[in-house]
């Protein structure tokens, strides 16, 4: 039997399987790649540079940021530093009363220009009129005396409008996005599919993966899908392999827990079953994996209402159930031939 092995987005890979989640080197935009830190988010860039997001907010090393300013500036981007982030780990924000309503951004902040070393929040646009707007809308949530100050509803569907997030999106998730009432929030788009899961829906890999900036209304939204697929078309006339890079992440299977808890798989279901070769634990930004020695193991998965059935050779090893807590589900986008 040959080696598996699984491996994670930020770089616990296989040696012995081409690793689902590997780097791509950028053909272009590489110099806003370097000026930053990194390629996540490169395809947010792509999609203001194609005109079809107004702008994106970034967080930048502020030891970096001479460099990314003048980067974005020869690409013709505007910039706005709102805010110095640091201490990004701080409990004590977690724990001011009303943090079980935050969701994965926690940082202390200071004003710009107040001589904090840390990340630099950053609003980016091509239009000054699209920057005010961001810039408006944008505030995160505070702690003032350890008390949860959050932004009203609106501030919310404004900066996802101002993001360029589809109209049907904003007004879903308006209605139903509540992380205190769903463990797992992308829950809500999985039952909200009606049809088949579309790849150009798949928001699953985010960063680096995939050419959506939201979370879709459904797996098979069609504004959410018009628009992947028109930066799709963008990104292809720059750099080909990128895009070919991106679809093959987003053609991928995956098991979701919670928002950064995500298994991926390789192969194409059959029925309830699918047999695979490696799987990755698409992003440690918040949990450490804890079921990647369960499918690092085992080569065949077969998916119940309320249970997995993890097998090595035709016999199963683990059983993972569904609870309150951890109301999983199993979504495929390996056979979809949309494009």
């Amino acid at each position: 039997m040959s080696e598996k092995k699984t491996e994670c987005a930020r770089g616990i890979s296989s040696q012995s399987e081409k690793p689902l989640f590997g780097w791509y080197e950028p053909q272009y935009l590489r110099d806003i790649c370097e000026a930053r830190g990194g390629t996540g988010q490169l395809f947010l860039y792509y999609s203001v540079l194609a005109g079809l997001k107004p702008a994106l907010d970034e967080w930048v090393p502020t030891d970096r940021l001479d460099r990314y300013l003048k980067v974005c500036e020869k690409y013709g981007l505007l910039t706005e530093i709102e805010s110095v982030f640091y201490n990004e780990t701080s409990d004590e924000v977690r724990d001011s009363i009303g943090g079980e309503f935050l969701t994965t951004t926690v940082a202390c902040g200071a004003p710009a220009g107040s001589g904090y070393s840390g990340r630099a929040h950053i609003y980016v646009s091509k239009s000054e009129e699209a920057l005010d707007r961001i810039k408006r809308t944008g505030w995160y949530p505070i702690s003032i005396n350890r008390r949860i100050v959050t932004k009203p509803q609106i501030d919310y569907m404004w900066f996802g409008e101002h993001l360029g997030y589809p109209k049907c999106c904003i007004d879903y998730f308006s209605r139903v996005n509540n992380h205190s009432l769903y463990p797992n929030t992308l829950m809500l788009p999985f039952k909200n599919t009606k049809s088949k899961p579309n790849y150009l829906c798949n928001s699953l890999v985010k960063d680096a993966y995939c050419y959506l900036y939201h979370i879709p209304c459904g797996f098979d939204c069609c504004a959410t899908a018009e628009l992947s697929a028109e930066l799709r078309d963008f990104i292809q006339k720059h750099d080909r392999g990128y895009a070919d890079y991106i679809d093959r992440h987003m053609k991928l299977n995956f098991i979701v827990f919670r928002e950064r808890d995500i298994y991926a798989f390789d192969g194409v279901p059959e029925g309830n079953v699918l047999r695979y070769n490696i799987s990755a634990f698409v992003d440690n930004y918040l949990y450490p994996g804890e079921l990647l020695g369960v499918f690092a193991n085992n080569d065949t998965l077969v998916i119940h209402e309320d249970k997995i059935l993890a097998m090595s050779e035709g016999k199963i090893t683990n059983t993972i159930y569904k609870t309150e807590r951890a109301e999983w589900f199993f979504i495929s986008f390996a056979d979809d031939n949309t494009i």
